[in-house]
């Protein structure tokens, strides 16, 4: 089981932690970190073997003032990809499921002295950190991988561990989003990635069902937040509100969207975002915690080939008319026109690319 330590030493680290949480199963977040970050032989045996679809779980690394450093589980995960960029190594991590039952001391006692001496003893700023961010120990803590139907409540008690005893975002009290299901609207069940990324059919409409929760009860600063739903593709349209007030504690938000019936294929992206308050006075707004989930709608080749029979028919049937009436028709140069208009036909269309 690799260990994959975030920590509060720059605002994109706790924001990373609030993505890793925001996530669906079977989706990709990334992670970075210096060489100097990762246990020396984890390094060198990357770059020799490229070791990928490596179980790990995601930790937040806190300092708390006057206390000790403390972990705090957060999610399970699958390394699927390891890139040494320069002097830094790129995770690529597939998300699965949320940790339950699973804190600081147990974690420990799970640990060899070896392993536990990997972590990091100092906060995490440091110039030359004692203890490692990237390290393996030997448990592969299978007791504390949630069930679907436990996950929301472990992905509260998370929440609510990274709040009460790391300090998470105390000075703002950012909130919590996680994305429960993507779903046709009409019917069937939820579509579960493939790959790390969304199958869908264009022309038809899903929903996107989002829960919110903030741990620290009503009236708490995260109620001038809001999550925004975008796309980075114009076919991508929203029929439902892309901006939702985040005033309750916790709350089902559900975002709905689809593209006009295409003949051929359409990647997209749909992007979530915390949008909050920059100043005091929560009119000038940023946004943060940001995650993208990838799509592609396929097309329909069957309509494709029903536009190439309809250009060709109506390409080819006047001229044989013609022909026919000028008194030089017969089947083989019927035959040779309607095959040229149905090149033209399959010139027009699958080159093109047109949308549908």
């Amino acid at each position: 089981m690799l260990v994959l330590l975030s920590s509060s030493a720059r605002r994109r680290y706790t924001d990373d932690i609030v993505r890793a949480l925001a996530h669906p199963a079977g989706t990709e977040v990334r992670f970075r970190y210096g060489e100097k970050y990762l246990e020396p032989d984890l390094a060198a045996r990357y770059q020799r073997e490229r070791a990928a679809n490596l179980p790990g779980i995601i930790c937040h690394l806190a300092s708390p003032a006057g206390q000790a450093v403390l972990l705090i589980p957060c999610r399970f995960v699958t390394v699927s990809r390891i890139q040494k960029v320069g002097s830094s190594y790129v995770f690529t991590l597939r998300v699965g499921e949320f940790v339950k039952d699973l804190d600081d001391l147990k974690l420990r006692d799970l640990m060899t002295p070896d392993e536990v001496a990997l972590l990091p003893l100092a906060k995490s700023d440091a110039k030359s950190p004692p203890g490692r961010f990237v390290f393996e120990i030997s448990d592969a803590l299978v007791p504390f991988r949630a069930l679907p139907s436990e996950a929301m409540t472990a992905f509260e008690d998370t929440t609510e561990a990274l709040r009460r005893d790391a300090k998470f975002e105390a000075g703002q009290s950012i909130a919590f989003f996680s994305v429960l299901s993507l779903s046709p609207a009409m019917d069937g069940p939820a579509l579960e990635p493939e790959g790390g990324r969304y199958e869908l059919e264009s022309g038809r409409r899903y929903f996107l069902d989002v829960y919110s929760y903030s741990p620290e009860g009503e009236g708490n600063p995260s109620d001038a937040m809001t999550l925004v739903a975008s796309a980075d593709d114009s076919d991508l349209k929203f029929s439902s509100e892309t901006v939702a007030k985040l005033d309750s504690r916790y709350d089902l938000i559900r975002f709905a969207f689809s593209i006009e019936q295409r003949l051929f294929e359409l990647p997209a992206g749909l992007r979530l975002a915390l949008s909050v308050p920059h100043k005091a006075d929560g009119k000038d707004m940023e946004q943060r915690c940001d995650i993208m989930l990838d799509l592609r709608f396929r097309g329909s080749l069957r309509l494709a080939f029903a536009r190439v029979a309809m250009i060709a028919i109506g390409s080819a049937t006047p001229a044989i008319i013609g022909a026919y009436a000028a008194g030089k028709g017969s089947l083989g140069l019927a035959t040779v026109m309607f095959i040229a208009a149905l090149f033209a036909g399959v010139a027009t269309v699958f080159p093109a690319l047109k949308k549908a």
